[in-house]
């Protein structure tokens, strides 16, 4: 996924992690599994993102396929394995009983004011004004829609 190598270093770090919170949040939930067989217990269970990942299957396999993506990017910027993807995002299962809907538009968690009507537009402007003052992109030139 091209998207991951304009994703700022903090976020690279961090988001892999995340993700996989919001995954196992999913199985535990669909899958009624013991609740702590993995290192992370849910959280954020009304956060936007959370809230996305479980609505469908083709959601759930999006943010499946970002966070090996990213632990890709992560690989590239860093020469490693991010510890989350390793550990518990290649275990989950490939199936749940999720809808089959279709990938849905994006959560967008951040200012309202940020907010629009394409995703992508609204976290590159978000990134821009909130996130300006630590982004950087180790091994990676600035994103071209970078101010």
């Amino acid at each position: 996924m091209l998207c991951t190598t304009h994703w700022i270093d903090k976020y690279i770090g961090y988001t892999p992690r995340k993700l996989t919170s919001e995954e196992w949040a999913v199985v535990r939930e669909h899958k009624k599994v013991e609740p702590r067989p993995f290192p992370y217990l849910p959280t954020m269970h009304n956060h936007p993102c959370s809230v996305w990942v479980r609505s469908s299957m083709d959601n759930y396999e999006y943010l499946y396929t970002l966070a090996l993506a990213l632990n890709d990017e992560y690989g590239f910027r860093y020469g490693k394995s991010h510890k989350s993807v390793h550990d518990v995002i290649l275990r989950l299962p490939e199936q749940l009983e999720l809808p089959r809907s279709g990938l849905s538009p994006f959560a967008q968690a951040m200012p309202d004011e940020l907010k629009g009507s394409d995703a992508v537009s609204a976290y590159r402007r978000y990134y821009c004004r909130e996130k300006s003052s630590f982004a950087s992109w180790k091994g990676r030139e600035q994103p071209e829609w970078w101010i």
